[in-house]
């Protein structure tokens, strides 16, 4: 385990909400949701994706290399249905193993859970 992690602290759930349409920001946070579930710093890391950052992850081929790590590394990342639908990239981001859903209801139900957002 990684020394600055305290073993005798419970682990907290985080969910990664990316927004930015920024590439140089979606990059760090898919390494960082990879890296957070590969070294198990976290009880459950999950990925959301919601406005601009659908469509560059449905159109971008570095993007989708680090989202398929992520699905190999057992994360499925989550994507607004309304707005994959108004940027009709709700059929690749499927294909790309994501779940489209309500967003702001999937929030809702994961801040209620105990999962602390990250926003990028």
């Amino acid at each position: 385990m990684n020394s600055l992690i305290n073993e005798n602290s419970s682990k907290k759930k985080v969910v990664i909400v990316i927004s930015s349409g920024d590439k140089q920001v979606i990059m760090p946070a898919l390494n960082m949701a990879l890296k957070s579930k590969r070294d198990n710093l976290y009880e459950d890391v999950k990925v959301q994706f919601f406005g601009i950052s659908q469509k560059i992850a449905a159109e971008d081929p570095e993007v989708q290399e680090l989202i398929s790590e992520l699905v190999k590394a057992g994360i499925s990342p989550m994507a607004c249905r309304h707005i994959s639908d108004k940027f009709e990239v709700t059929v690749k981001l499927d294909n790309l193993g994501f779940d489209n859903v309500q967003i702001p209801i999937e929030i809702a139900k994961l801040v209620n859970e105990g999962y602390i957002p990250m926003v990028f």
